[in-house]
C-alpha cells in the first residue's frame, strides 16, 4: 500500500473495533460508470455475506447511494462507526483505509466529502461517529455496468479485509 494524499496505510491504523457497536457500511458510486460502482458492489457483498454468515444485523446496517448528501448527517448520527466505501483514482495499489477527520463544510454538492459529512453531523446533531473511508482502486470510468478485471481483484481484496474486521 502506498501512502498518498494524506491517506493512512492500513498497517498503520489500529484495528477497527466493531464489537458492541452500531456500524453503518455506506457504499457510494455510480452503477453505470464502470469501476465507479466498486463501493456499491462492496456494500452489496457485505450485506449478502452478513446474511449468509448470520452476522448480527441489528448492529450492522448497509446503505448505498450515488454520492454523499447533506441529509446523510442525520443517518450517520445514529451510528458508533461509519465506513464509507468508494472507488478511487488515487495512487494506491488495491485499497486503502483512511480514518476520516472533520472538514469545513462547503457549498458544492459535487465535492461533499466524508469529512464534511462528519463535521455537519457534529454541528447539527452533536454526534461524531468514528468514521473511515475505504478507497478501492479503480481503472475504468466509462459508461458501462462492467467492472474492470483489476477493479474486481481490488474489490475482492477489500472484501477479504472487511471480512476480517
Amino acid at each position: 500500500m502506498k501512502n498518498t494524499n494524506n491517506l493512512i496505510e492500513i498497517d498503520l491504523l489500529p484495528k477497527v473495533d466493531l464489537s458492541n457497536k452500531k456500524v453503518l457500511l455506506y457504499g457510494i458510486g455510480n452503477p453505470l460508470r464502470g469501476d465507479d460502482r466498486l463501493g456499491l458492489l462492496l456494500a452489496e457483498l457485505i450485506a449478502s455475506f452478513s446474511q449468509i454468515r448470520n452476522i448480527n444485523l441489528a448492529s450492522l446496517t448497509v446503505e448505498m447511494n450515488y454520492q454523499l448528501n447533506v441529509e446523510d448527517a442525520a443517518l450517520i448520527s445514529d451510528f458508533d462507526v461509519v465506513i464509507v466505501t468508494d472507488a478511487s483514482k488515487a495512487d494506491i495499489d488495491d485499497f486503502l483505509l483512511e480514518k476520516v477527520r472533520s472538514d469545513p463544510v462547503g457549498f458544492s454538492m459535487h465535492a461533499f466529502t466524508p469529512g464534511m459529512l462528519l463535521q455537519l453531523c457534529n454541528e447539527t446533531f452533536n454526534q461524531s461517529p468514528e468514521m473511515y473511508q475505504l478507497h478501492i482502486k479503480g481503472y475504468k470510468w466509462n459508461y458501462s455496468e462492467k467492472v474492470s478485471r483489476k477493479g474486481k481483484k481490488n474489490l475482492e481484496a477489500a472484501f477479504l479485509f472487511l471480512e476480517e474486521i
